[in-house]
């Protein structure tokens, strides 16, 4: 049985094979896709929209916090690199 945790890779898949600022609408997802997201919004009570798009949101800020740690992460690497030569 699909959960939040499916619907959520689903969205998370998405939004890997996607820039972030050109995520697929709910209509544009496949059947398969939808399913799993209309199960989980059903359980919550919303709808399967409100669902994805709260989860496409989540998955953007996470994203993006994500980038900008490894970006973090590789200054301050180049900064020990630097620092050695």
């Amino acid at each position: 049985m699909p959960t939040a945790n499916h619907a959520r890779a689903i969205a998370n898949a998405v939004l890997a094979n996607t820039a972030p600022d050109a995520t697929r609408p709910y209509s544009a997802l496949t059947w398969g896709e939808q399913v799993v997201i209309r199960g989980e919004a059903d359980r919550e009570g919303v709808t399967p929209e409100a669902l994805y798009a709260a989860q496409i949101a989540a998955m953007t800020e996470h994203q993006t916090a994500e980038r900008s740690r490894i970006a973090s992460a590789h200054a301050i690497t180049a900064a020990i690199r630097d620092a050695r030569r």
